[in-house]
This record gives C-alpha cells, sequence and structure tokens, in this order.
C-alpha cells in the first residue's frame, strides 16, 4: 500500500473510531449547530438559495423544494438565485443554501475548500468526500451545515450529490426529514425518493487541512478577491 494511501486509511480510521467536537454553537444563535434545528436555525434570517446557472433542470428543482419547505419559518425573508446573479456582499450578508456540486454551482467552488464536504478525485475517479468518508456511488447525496467561512455570523447549507439525482434526494431529505442530525448527512436516492445513510460531526478546521493534503479539492479552488481574509488573491 502506497504511503498517502496508507496516511489516508490511518486518518479515515482515527475518525471512524473517535468522537469529533461538533461545531459551537453560533454566537448569534442559541440553537445548536444541527441540521436536526436547521428550520429553527433560519428562524428571522435572510436566505439565499443559490443554484448554478447552467445547472440541470433537478437543481432548479431542488431549490424551489426548499424554498416551499421554509415557507412557515417565521419571520424569514427567502429568496432563490442563480450563481451568475449573485455579488460578493451577497454571500457575506446572508445564511447561504448551496444547491449542487462544485461542478454545478460556482458559488460551491468558490467556497467547498472551507466546509465540511468538498469534491475530490481519488485515482481519477470524481469522489465526494464527506467528514471523513469517501462517497462514489452515483445515487449519493450530501446535506452539510458549516458556518458561513466568510462571515461566521452566517450559516452555509450545502445540499449536493455526485449527480442531478443525488442532488434532488439530498434537497427532499433537507426538506421534511424529522432525522437530518449533526452537520453533515449522507443521503441515497432510491427510486425517485430519499434514504437516510447517516449523520456525522464536522471536521474540526485541523483535520480538515489534513484531509485536503491527501484528498485535494477539485477543481482547484476560485479564490474570491477582496471578500474576505480567510481568501488568498493568486
Amino acid at each position: 500500500m502506497k504511503f498517502k494511501n496508507y496516511l489516508g486509511f490511518l486518518l479515515l480510521l482515527t475518525l471512524t473510531l473517535s468522537f469529533l467536537t461538533p461545531l459551537a454553537s453560533n454566537s448569534s444563535c442559541t440553537n445548536p449547530i444541527d441540521l436536526s434545528n436547521r428550520f429553527e436555525l433560519l428562524i428571522g434570517r435572510e436566505v439565499l438559495i443559490i443554484y448554478g446557472q447552467k445547472a440541470a433542470e433537478k437543481d432548479v428543482k431542488a431549490a424551489n423544494l426548499i424554498n416551499k419547505s421554509l415557507m412557515n419559518v417565521t419571520n424569514l425573508s427567502v429568496r432563490v438565485v442563480s450563481d451568475s446573479d449573485v455579488s460578493p456582499d451577497d454571500l457575506i450578508r446572508n445564511d447561504l443554501i448551496l444547491i449542487g456540486g462544485p461542478l454545478a454551482n460556482k458559488v460551491t467552488q468558490k467556497l467547498q475548500s472551507e466546509l465540511s464536504v468538498w469534491l475530490t478525485k481519488l485515482n481519477g475517479k470524481l469522489t465526494l468526500f464527506a467528514a471523513g468518508l469517501l462517497l462514489q456511488n452515483s445515487n449519493v447525496g450530501l446535506v452539510s451545515l458549516d458556518e458561513n467561512p466568510l462571515n461566521n455570523e452566517k450559516y452555509v447549507f450545502t445540499v449536493m450529490g455526485m449527480t442531478r439525482n443525488g442532488t434532488l434526494a439530498a434537497a427532499m431529505a433537507f426538506s421534511d426529514s424529522k432525522i437530518l442530525m449533526k452537520q453533515v448527512s449522507v443521503i441515497l436516492s432510491v427510486d425517485g425518493e430519499y434514504k437516510e445513510y447517516g449523520s456525522f460531526s464536522a471536521l474540526s478546521d485541523d483535520l480538515r487541512s489534513k484531509f485536503q493534503e491527501l484528498y485535494q479539492v477539485y477543481p482547484v479552488p476560485i479564490f474570491i478577491v477582496g471578500v474576505a481574509s480567510t481568501f488568498k488573491v493568486p
């Protein structure tokens, strides 16, 4: 076994056998940062649901499905927009729900290196990395919850899949599942419906950095100029 793969295996094993520390509570909200509280976290806030302008029709359907599920959240302002219709300031001032992975959504591509889930390549094959798991099943989808790396008083929900079916299944789970927990939930698309595979704690910043050395973010991150010190200008 090559050293890189062996080291990756040890990290994955350590992650599997350890209890990871969940994200701390956001300073602007008393609810814990947990997918089970996703609707409560958004009460009284301004939210952008962002899909890729060139994304598949199912991604737009996923965005509208989540928008509909938020209609009963108290005092919530929601806009559904394409990734071409948002400004850097929009990404700072709003809570974000990103529909689609980095190949379908430019905002996901910009932020994924700072989130709990990202796209990588393993032996030349596109692979989703999610809280220590490597996922290649074409029917898999993910729902994740992170602090917004551009403004830690805001949230980023990522709803994505290996394919458009996985993304839509993840959106369905976000909209009506009663058992999404922690910060990362793995979803499977099954005959046009969804099934929860499991929920996992987010990675610490240190573990995320270590994993990204092994499983590099793909495609190469697009850096946002002039909006936050955490993003470097190439």
